[in-house]
């Protein structure tokens, strides 16, 4: 049984266009430090380099993916260990946090009006996949590509459920984490579970980014399709309803 999808409503209501774009070059210093070649390659491929004008989103969602996912080396976790045990905090690992505070009002204003925009677009997509597992085996003309159509949609609401999480992190850090975005963030959750139980097998899928997900929340229904099947879809879309 599936929860009915409430409509989201915005709760910002800007006169003057919000801004968008910000200088990100910084990340590429931050990751010149790194030994993680996987966070090194996400961040130069989503940061041009050759510009210092990049959306506001793709910065923001960079620096929570560093404070989420990046793997520390083991020296790099002896020294963080040595320094609380010294009772100090260390500067790299602060860095996320404080950047998010450092930018302006109107910045953070801006990532959560996309968040909404992100929210809005799960829940017509988890329509979408819905109605997919709901159609009939005589109205599927072509299982293959539905198979296909259908892994494809439910991999990219993975990948925007953990962009909300990076925003989610840094937001709540700075305290502009508003009631209306937990609170919506929560029935999305809510819907992504319910549709992932609903499956009798999910789409298994090796994409670095949701496996070290599982890693550090194993409970996550967005990162389920890189750990929990091995098989395809057919059986969940072929079975009559």
């Amino acid at each position: 049984m599936t929860t009915t999808p409430q409509p989201i409503t915005q709760t910002s209501f800007s006169i003057v266009p919000l801004p968008s774009t910000i200088d990100g070059s910084f990340l590429h210093e931050w990751v010149n430090e790194s030994t993680d070649p996987w966070i090194k390659h996400f961040i130069q491929q989503r940061i041009p380099s050759s510009t210092s004008n990049h959306p506001l989103w793709d910065v923001a969602i960079c620096v929570g993916l560093i404070t989420r996912l990046e793997e520390l080396s083991s020296q790099r976790k002896r020294e963080i260990i040595q320094q609380v045990l010294q009772g100090k905090r260390d500067p790299q690992i602060l860095r996320p946090f404080r950047w998010i505070q450092s930018i302006s009002l109107s910045h953070r204003q801006y990532l959560q009006d996309r968040m909404f925009s992100r929210m809005d677009w799960l829940q017509h997509t988890f329509e979408e996949l819905q109605s997919v597992l709901e159609s009939p085996q005589e109205d599927l003309s072509d299982t293959s590509s539905t198979e296909s159509y259908f892994s494809e949609l439910l991999i990219d609401a993975c990948i925007q459920r953990d962009d909300l999480e990076c925003l989610h992190v840094l937001l709540h850090s700075s305290d502009d984490l508003t009631p209306a975005i937990q609170d919506t963030l929560h029935t999305i959750d809510q819907q992504g579970q319910q549709l992932i139980q609903q499956l009798l097998s999910i789409p298994n899928v090796d994409y670095e980014r949701l496996n070290r997900t599982c890693k550090r929340y194993p409970a996550a229904w967005w990162c389920q399709p890189s750990t929990l099947a091995t098989q395809s879809l057919q059986y969940a879309l072929t079975t009559p309803q």
